[in-house]
């Protein structure tokens, strides 16, 4: 089990149009997981535009749906998750379906809302 905690996800709708945000409606759902302070080793290991803003990585179950993570320039934004009343940007993402333990999880990378907007 990764964790009991159930965390908010904001799902922004829109499209990139010439490099600008267009909004259109944002839908939620809660994923069960478990929210960690990045290790040092865990910072080094993301792209490195992204090493100066991360700040927790999430934990989560593979029952539930991928986040969308940072993708500038391209089709999607990255959801948003809430934690602690603050606002989560989802940076990126690792896949650990085939871990050997049995345990099927994801763990995002999260950078706070505002600390490279």
């Amino acid at each position: 089990m990764l964790g009991k905690w159930k965390y908010l996800v904001t799902r922004r709708a829109g499209s990139w149009s010439s490099g600008s945000w267009t909004t259109g409606t944002a839908s939620t759902f809660y994923v069960t997981g478990s929210a960690q302070v990045l290790t040092a080793r865990e910072v080094e290991l993301l792209p490195e535009a992204a090493r100066t803003s991360a700040r927790l990585v999430l934990y989560v179950d593979s029952v539930h749906p991928e986040l969308k993570t940072t993708d500038v320039g391209g089709s999607t934004a990255a959801d948003r998750v809430t934690i602690g009343g603050r606002d989560y940007l989802v940076l990126s993402e690792a896949d650990w379906g085939a871990h050997l333990s049995g345990l099927r999880h994801r763990a995002y990378a999260l950078a706070e809302v505002g600390d490279d907007e």
